[in-house]
Formats: structure tokens, sequence, C-alpha cells
């Protein structure tokens, strides 16, 4: 049994660099969407999504190069399902920024406006007066 969770899990760490690096590569290019399509999300908050971008490769990137020490006999570094829970995080982040509502414009300034229409109306009236 733990023979074949060694070696299924070795199979698995295999495939992970390219899907994650896929993934990232999808989300790189859905930030820069971004950037143009809501106009509303901030700098910070993009730059939230892609820290987390660099942390979780960073961390992959470690992880790979220790597993690579490591005889395919012993037990592995690090589980497949860390990397798919990282990448849940990762993609609740993004989520976040990316379902950002556009806000609404503030409802003050057009009181304002109709506050200073009625007060010119109200100026004119007194001068034809």
């Amino acid at each position: 049994k733990s023979f074949e969770n060694r070696k299924s899990e070795h199979e698995l760490r295999e495939k992970l660099k390219s899907v994650v690096d896929e993934a990232m590569s999808e989300y790189e290019s859905n930030l820069e969407d971004l950037k143009e399509s809501k106009t509303w999300i901030t700098d910070e908050e993009r730059k939230d999504v892609s820290d987390k971008m660099s942390e979780i490769q960073e961390w992959l990137s470690g992880k790979l190069e220790e597993q690579s020490k490591k005889a395919l006999h012993e037990d592995p570094i690090f589980k497949s399902n860390e990397v798919f829970k990282k990448m849940t995080s990762l993609k609740k982040i993004y989520n976040k920024v990316a379902n950002k509502k556009k806000p609404k414009p503030p409802k003050k300034e057009k009181k304002v406006e109709d506050e200073e229409k009625k007060e010119d109306k109200e100026k004119q009236e007194n001068e034809e007066n």
C-alpha cells in the first residue's frame, strides 16, 4: 500500500509542474484582461493575486527541487493534494478580485447638482423681481 501511494504520488508530481505552469499562464493572462475590462479593480488587488501566484510557484519549485534529491522509495517531500489546496486558495483570491462589482456612482453628487440648480433658479427669480 505504501509503495502504491508513493508510485501514484510520483506520477502526479511529474504532471503537476506543467499543470501549475499552464494554470499560472492563464491567471496571468486573465489578470491582464482585467486591467482593460474591469478598470475599477485596483493595481493592489491584482497584485494580491500575482503575489499569491509567485508564492505558489516558488513553493512548488522548492519542493520539486527537494524531491529530486530523494530516492523514489523514500516518502515524498510533499503530496499533490498540498498543491491542489494552494491552487484552490489562489482561485478564491482571483475570483474575489475578478468578481468585484463595478462601484455605483455616488448618489450624493446628483443631490448636490440638483441643489445647485435650485439655488441658481432661485437667484434668477430673485434677480428678476
